[in-house]
């Protein structure tokens, strides 16, 4: 089921940073909302899916500064991505920001966001890894990744770097939300389909997302463990399944 439940219904800004919220990331919330609060851009909504978080106002009322709109949808993960979209493209913002409610953000990350939007229709930005122990890896694209390198559908094919956490995009390169129902990776089935259709993508690290990482990640980053790996190739059997059709 999904609802449009808002709690401030007026849209404020041209720009929403849209995520996900669900019991099991709650101990994170005040970490993610502390990052919005400081942002040097503030010309910005908040949309948040919420998967089962009963009280959400009471989460929420510590931030008046943060306008935020609340969309109710206890589906599949996959599901409650689209809803977000959908109610993005319904209201009619220009510049969506994703980010996942267990992580947080350079102070800069919204104005960096606005200012590549300009030019391209996707913008993906750095990561810095870290855990219940503290940051261990800062920077971890730009070790391998050069700023303003532009990437096409050939960088995409057999790897992803788009995540739905570190990255930003133009809503009119959107197009339709045809998903597959079993999908896994859906950041990279959404990248690689606005790719294929020749919208246009940049990466930098002039900002940073800092990203969890923990047990209930999809796919863990710098995790080599047996199990990782038969997970990573399920995912990715799933993702080439989809993109054929």
């Amino acid at each position: 089921s999904s609802q449009n439940k808002s709690l401030a219904p007026m849209k404020k800004s041209n720009t929403v940073l849209l995520t996900t919220i669900f019991p099991l990331c709650l101990k994170y919330f005040d970490e993610f909302l502390n990052s919005l609060l400081t942002q040097t851009d503030k010309n910005f909504d908040l949309l948040v899916v919420n998967d089962g978080v009963e009280n959400f106002e009471d989460q929420i009322e510590k931030y008046p500064e943060i306008n935020i709109i609340e969309v109710v949808s206890e589906n599949s993960i996959v599901e409650n991505r689209k809803e977000g979209i959908k109610e993005v493209l319904k209201l009619n913002y220009e510049y969506l920001v994703f980010g996942d409610s267990d992580d947080y953000f350079e102070n800069n990350r919204i104005a960096i966001s606005k200012e590549f939007l300009k030019e391209y229709d996707i913008v993906v930005n750095d990561l810095t890894l870290f855990d219940d122990n503290g940051i261990y890896s800062k920077s971890y694209y730009s070790k391998r990744i050069d700023d303003l390198l532009e990437i096409d559908l050939d960088f995409i094919q057999n790897k992803n770097i788009l995540g739905l956490s570190n990255t930003a995009v133009r809503t009119e390169a959107i197009g339709d939300l045809n998903f597959c129902d079993n999908l896994v990776a859906l950041d990279w089935y959404f990248f690689s389909k606005l790719l294929f259709e020749n919208k246009t993508a940049v990466y930098t690290d002039q900002t940073q997302t800092f990203y969890r990482q923990h047990q209930d990640n999809t796919v863990g980053l710098g995790d080599n463990s047996i199990e990782s790996i038969k997970r990573a190739i399920k995912v990715k059997k799933i993702h080439y399944q989809c993109m054929t059709k």
